[in-house]
């Protein structure tokens, strides 16, 4: 007995087929493939440039040509798409930011932040978490440790949110690590309540933090922290 198909599947599949067929768009999908195709045909391409010197010479036979032709409608098709991919592949692109306030007692208050910019122009990536894995100068045994978000408040049940949607296009800021002009010492910024994590100005050191979420490979982002000589704490990212 041969397997019955499911026509209603067929019949769903077929008419999300027909509405992705619009009129407007596929007229200018059409114009805009003929406009690439022609300058992958005779453009200065590495696929052009050999079949112009080729024809200077040499009369195509209709399997050349038509094996040419298959060709450039592969990379035609594949250049568009491939514009299309990267403009709205998920990628998180870090700065280093920072801020400061005047102290009652004097002098300024350092604070320092990452800036997390999801460079998808249309999708949203879920699930980020920033977390600080290691100080090379310091191996303490409770690292990793997740970073705080920027103005979130404790909530009812006395913690912070581990995790936060960013979306395309929209910073979203995690602190770091605060210091004062002067100090002898910063703290990093992260979500262990009634846990200070303080490490001293006496030398330079060099923090690993990971940027992860769903469906996107884990950044790795390596920042040196350290006291210049006009006594201003500074944090900079390694290139």
């Amino acid at each position: 007995m041969s397997p019955r198909i499911d026509m209603s599947k067929f019949s769903g599949s077929f008419k999300r087929f027909r509405r992705g067929l619009g009129r407007r768009l596929l007229w200018e999908y059409w114009l805009t493939f003929k406009e690439h195709g022609w300058e992958t045909f005779w453009g200065a391409t590495l696929l052009g440039v050999p079949f112009g010197l080729y024809t200077l010479y040499h009369s195509p036979s209709i399997v050349v040509l038509l094996s040419y032709l298959l060709c450039v409608v592969f990379l035609t098709g594949y250049s568009l798409w491939r514009a299309d991919h990267v403009r709205l592949q998920q990628k998180i692109e870090v700065r280093v930011r920072k801020h400061s306030w005047a102290v009652e007692t004097g002098g300024q208050g350092w604070q320092y932040f990452l800036e997390l910019v999801n460079k998808s122009e249309a999708v949203t990536i879920r699930g980020v978490q920033a977390q600080l894995q290691e100080i090379i100068t310091d191996n303490r045994d409770w690292f990793p440790v997740t970073l705080h978000q920027q103005h979130d408040t404790l909530r009812q049940d006395g913690t912070f949110a581990e995790r936060f949607d960013l979306n395309p296009l929209v910073p979203k800021n995690v602190d770091l690590l605060s210091a004062a002009t002067g100090g002898s010492s910063f703290q990093i910024s992260h979500i262990v309540t009634h846990a200070a994590l303080v490490f001293s100005f006496s030398s330079e050191h060099r923090l690993h933090v990971t940027i992860s979420g769903q469906d996107i490979k884990p950044l790795s982002v390596w920042l040196d922290v350290w006291m210049n000589e006009e006594r201003i704490p500074q944090c900079q990212m390694v290139p």
